[in-house]
């Protein structure tokens, strides 16, 4: 039986609605720390000033996609009047949350 607000993972555990969040947060959070990480050793070992702001721009645009794909990108083949109704979890199954 599920719970109400419960998402289950593969293991068979339930996770909390709310950890999506704090997924979002550290994939949005670790883009620019990453990329832009590297666009700091770039500027360091090339003696630039410029591929921090690219790397910090990049690890944004990354993270930002990759949360579209993630949390807000439905199959093909769920109707546009149903992608309202229905869970991240639940998407593949075609449930009502």
């Amino acid at each position: 039986m599920r719970q109400q607000g419960c998402t289950s993972t593969s293991d068979g555990g339930a996770t909390s609605r709310g950890d999506d969040g704090w997924a979002v947060f550290s994939y949005l959070f670790g883009g620019v720390i990453v990329y832009g990480g590297l666009g700091w050793l770039l500027d360091n070992w090339l003696g630039t000033s410029f591929f921090v702001a690219f790397g910090v721009l990049g690890g944004m645009g990354l993270s930002l996609y990759l949360v579209y794909v993630r949390f807000w990108h439905f199959p093909d083949d769920v109707p546009a009047t149903r992608r309202s109704t229905l869970g991240r979890a639940d998407r593949s199954a075609g449930e009502r949350v």
